[in-house]
């Protein structure tokens, strides 16, 4: 056959085919992020080879999934390494605590994911380096529940986009059957969860059979997640040893907002199409998590073939009497606690708000008691209800409001700053607006020792601090509300929302970054004397950053300060003229650095 008789035919081809075609081959939409598709070019030109595939969506369950049957995984995104990989799940003896503390999972058999062990990779060449993104991930089963725990190391934490794949996220994508089937059916899933708390299952929401929990930890962030073996495909069998369930990992870095900057795939180019999928092996290797084992309620199989809908469970804490405990291990600490508020009642004696009319909805209740006194600070930054916010001590029936707050910064969510004094129990409530405000909750508490006000000792308060003071080992944060790049927002206005106190002697790291270029921060003082301000900036931020110190009587007239700051290593003594509160004003110019934080630091002099 001549040339241009094969390419008249070619054309033919394809004019039929753009009108004959079915609709699904025109498009492939790919759910959640997860790996890249075929161009309309590619799967026409596909068809023209004996590699030929089709391409059809099917429902099930009103969810999407593209049948990919045949389909040639280069056409899919980057070539992947072709090596399987497997990863050895523990029989646990107990059940591990769902709070995102990973120190029980500490002996446990782990595989990392980082740009080395990544199958797949998409987003901003060089990849982050392992100290600045990597995640290691373990899992444990019994017969009824598979666990995973997940150790994220990522230097910058963003969380601004609606698309959760758009943020620094973790996807894990099931198949529990280990069918490897194109299709999408009741055992397979597209877990992802968000640093602060947002969670899908292939784009809705997670069943409320699964229970996680996040936590930010110091470079980072952990997730734990327990999976009921009905989700799994054995709703009426136990797991069993040797048993093996198809998984994949994913991970989403965002450093600067807007899209991600990187993405990786541990197992093939994605987490939403099992025949990519690593191996979950249900090891007999027997692991305690808990001294004193707690044994996981046994799952009943349900004996009607179609489940009967029952009403949300209440939560634990539904009532002030099963307050949950927030652990306090430290004079300065800070906490996330992730919930499901569906099923959570209203108290009879439940106590009307302050700030908002009566008891509202939907209560559950957290209880603290300080080792010292302190400057406790708490929000719902993340939940994705409209929330009110109350503090209180006293007994059930006699409690005496400490503080309110409904809206925060013009957002559905609430923020609360009390002062706490050290052995009183303080108990939290957090209810919904309105009767229809509930669902994902994110708590988070952080707390810090006060500058005491009582009997003031000029000679302990300005004792110049030793040259080995170690810089503070934990250093506070308020979790993700919008875009964060530093570890004390919101703190971008000095009239409204400084962040403190700062504590003389230690230090304080933070960033400038594009949609961030201003930090404030308070501190008190009970006597009049010098301060000592230093300043260590990135060598980008040189010439550009001013810092000004004002009293909080008048925010419009500097103490002392420096703008530009002209050197890399700054140091500003500023006499204090009258006792009370003062704010530390840092920002630039315009140009920022979203990598390399400075590092603040005020002493008493």
């Amino acid at each position: 056959m001549s040339g241009k008789m094969r390419l008249l035919l070619v054309m033919l081809f394809f004019g039929i085919g753009l009108v004959m075609l079915p609709r699904s081959v025109v498009y492939a939409q790919n759910v959640g992020g997860g790996g890249t598709t075929a161009s309309n070019a590619q799967m026409y030109l596909n068809l023209l080879t004996p590699n030929a595939f089709t391409i059809s969506t099917v429902a099930v369950n009103h969810r999407q999934k593209m049948n990919t049957t045949g389909l040639n995984n280069t056409l899919l995104g980057k070539q992947f390494k072709t090596a399987g990989k497997s990863l050895q799940a523990v029989k646990a003896i107990d059940s591990p605590r769902i709070d995102g503390d990973l120190s029980e999972w500490a002996n446990v058999p782990y595989v990392t994911l980082n740009a080395s062990t990544a199958d797949y990779h998409a987003g901003k060449e060089p990849y982050p380096s392992t100290t600045d993104l990597s995640m290691n991930v373990f899992s444990a089963w019994n017969d009824s529940f598979v666990w995973f725990a997940f150790a994220v190391t990522d230097d910058v934490i963003v969380e601004d986009s609606t698309s959760l794949w758009k943020d620094d996220e973790i996807e894990l994508g099931i198949d529990g059957l280990n069918d490897h089937e194109a299709h999408w059916f009741e055992d397979d899933h597209q877990y992802l969860f968000t640093a602060n708390g947002r969670d899908s299952d292939f784009g809705q929401r997670t069943p409320t059979a699964i229970t996680f929990a996040v936590r930010r930890v110091l470079g980072g962030w952990n997730v734990e997640v327990r999976i009921p073996r009905s989700e799994l495909g054995f709703a009426s069998t136990p797991l069993l040893v040797n048993q093996i369930i198809g998984f994949n990992l994913g991970l989403h870095d965002d450093d600067d907002g807007g899209d991600y900057d990187t993405h990786l795939i541990w197992r093939g180019n994605s987490t939403n199409n099992s025949q990519d999928y690593g191996k979950l092996i249900l090891s007999g290797l027997t692991y305690a998590f808990q001294a004193t084992p707690t044994p996981e309620p046994t799952v009943i199989p349900t004996v009607t073939p179609t489940p009967t809908p029952t009403s949300m469970p209440a939560p634990d804490n539904d009532d002030i009497d099963r307050a949950t405990y927030i652990s306090v291990s430290a004079a300065s600490f800070a906490s996330t606690y992730t919930e499901k508020t569906s099923g959570a009642t209203t108290a009879a004696d439940d106590p009307n708000l302050e700030c908002v009319s009566g008891q509202r909805y939907h209560s559950v209740w957290y209880r603290i008691t300080p080792l010292v006194n302190s400057r406790l600070t708490i929000d719902t930054f993340g939940s994705q209800y409209d929330t009110v916010l109350a503090v209180w001590t006293g007994k059930r029936g006699a409690l005496h409001s400490v503080g309110c707050n409904d809206d925060s910064d013009g957002q559905s969510q609430s923020r609360l700053a009390v002062d706490v004094r050290a052995g009183t129990v303080y108990y939290i409530e957090i209810v919904g607006f309105s009767v229809e405000s509930y669902g994902n909750l994110t708590f988070n508490v952080y707390s810090v020792p006060s500058v005491s006000t009582a009997t003031p000792t000029p000679t302990a308060m300005f004792t110049p601090t030793p040259t080995n003071t170690p810089a503070l080992q934990f250093i506070p944060w308020l979790p993700v509300r919008h875009f964060v790049c530093g570890a004390y927002e919101p703190n971008n206005n000095r009239y409204q929302n400084p962040w403190g106190p700062l504590l003389t002697g230690y230090s304080y790291n933070a960033m400038l970054c594009a949609k961030d270029p201003e930090d404030n921060y308070y501190f008190d003082t009970t006597t009049t004397d010098n301060v000592q301000i230093s300043l260590q900036l990135p060598s980008k931020l040189v010439s550009h950053t001013a810092i000004w110190l004002y009293a909080q009587s008048d925010l419009n007239k500097t103490v002392c300060g420096t703008g530009p700051v002209t050197v890399a290593d700054y140091s500003k003594t500023c006499h204090i003229t009258h006792t009370g509160r003062y704010i530390i004003n840092i920002y630039t110019d315009g140009v920022v650095d979203n990598v390399h934080p400075y590092i603040l630091r005020m002493t008493y002099r």
